[in-house]
């Protein structure tokens, strides 16, 4: 009898240690993404919308104080962003997650792509600046405007790519949601804040 005390016990200690096993594991493990990916995924969102911003005040000189000069100093400003994205998201470490480092090889990649076609089109729109007249300024830079348009969507593109499954598998539903969480990333999309 009492043998059977301590078996029935012993098996009521084992479950106790189970459930408890099993509710922390349930919530340690929720599906979501970690703190750490969100906020490397925000981290991205953060030096990308900094950037777009600097590309866009390109067209915001050009539709109002249109001057050689200010032109210049856009542009520099724009180059003096792009170097500092470049450095920004190359020194971001691979996420804790199982792709982690294809991902982060993904990400230097589409960098120096967006690199490459900012400085591809710096060249041109310098070009662009040695016009004799303001007419010939003004068409040489709508030339350009499709260019300038496409790689602002680039960035989007960007991120489509960082998620997509080739490149990060069975962990694309947690970047996913690392991206839809990290509040840079809303500001990105142009999205409002959530409200409490």
């Amino acid at each position: 009898m009492r043998r059977n005390r301590v078996v029935a016990a012993l098996a009521a200690v084992i479950v106790v240690v189970v459930v408890v096993v099993v509710l922390v594991l349930a919530r340690g493990d929720d599906g979501g993404p970690s703190e750490e990916t969100v906020a490397w995924a925000g981290s991205i969102c953060s030096s990308l919308t900094e950037w777009q911003s600097s590309i866009e005040s390109i067209a915001n000189v050009a539709a109002t104080g249109l001057s050689k000069e200010s032109l210049a100093n856009a542009f520099d400003d724009a180059a003096q962003a792009t170097d500092e994205l470049v450095a920004d998201l190359k020194a971001l470490d691979s996420p804790d997650i199982e792709t982690g480092d294809e991902l982060k090889r993904r990400l230097d990649q589409s960098v120096d792509e967006l690199s490459s076609d900012y400085e591809s089109l710096k060249a041109e729109a310098e070009d662009a600046l040695d016009a004799d007249s303001t007419a010939e300024l003004l068409g040489a830079l709508a030339s350009l405007a499709p260019r300038f348009q496409a790689l602002i969507g680039g960035v989007g593109e960007m991120l489509e790519t960082l998620q997509s499954e080739d490149v990060v598998g069975g962990a694309r539903d947690e970047l996913e949601q690392a991206f839809e969480d990290a509040e840079s990333c809303r500001e990105l999309r142009g999205e409002p804040e959530p409200e409490d």
